[in-house]
């Protein structure tokens, strides 16, 4: 009798760690509108706090998206920054050179009901550094 409530307890065990791991979002297609549309919107968040520079995606490595919200998009993307020539007050034309590749991860929550995107994280890193 005890051997087998010790398998019936380690088998509760296992069942409540395996619900409490983090869940694996789904792989979703870079072209999605909606992945496009959260794509812009962390460029954006980058953009406004560095005037200095003009930032494009190059790359879209991978997208995975978590049943939140609207939904959680965590974005794999190169981008490319380019220093800008300033021709007035915030305005930015590319200047001259290749630029700086950079590896981001962005993790975007959607409220399409509310018509809303909010950046939960951003964090680029040198390519070259890598």
């Amino acid at each position: 009798m005890t051997q087998s409530l010790r398998l019936l307890c380690v088998a509760a065990l296992i069942l409540v760690a395996m619900s409490m791991a983090a869940p694996v979002g789904e792989i979703v297609d870079p072209e999605d509108p909606e992945v496009q549309a959260c794509a812009s919107f962390a460029l954006e968040s980058l953009s406004f706090r560095d005037k200095a520079h003009q930032y494009s995606i190059t790359r879209v490595v991978s997208v995975t998206k978590e049943p939140i919200g609207g939904g959680q998009y965590d974005m794999d993307v190169e981008v490319k920054k380019i220093p800008c020539n300033p021709e007035g007050e915030n305005s930015c034309s590319p200047g001259s050179g290749d630029g700086q590749t950079l590896h981001c991860k962005f993790v975007v929550l959607t409220a399409p009901w509310k018509q809303q995107r909010i950046l939960l994280r951003s964090s680029c890193s040198d390519e070259s550094q890598n």
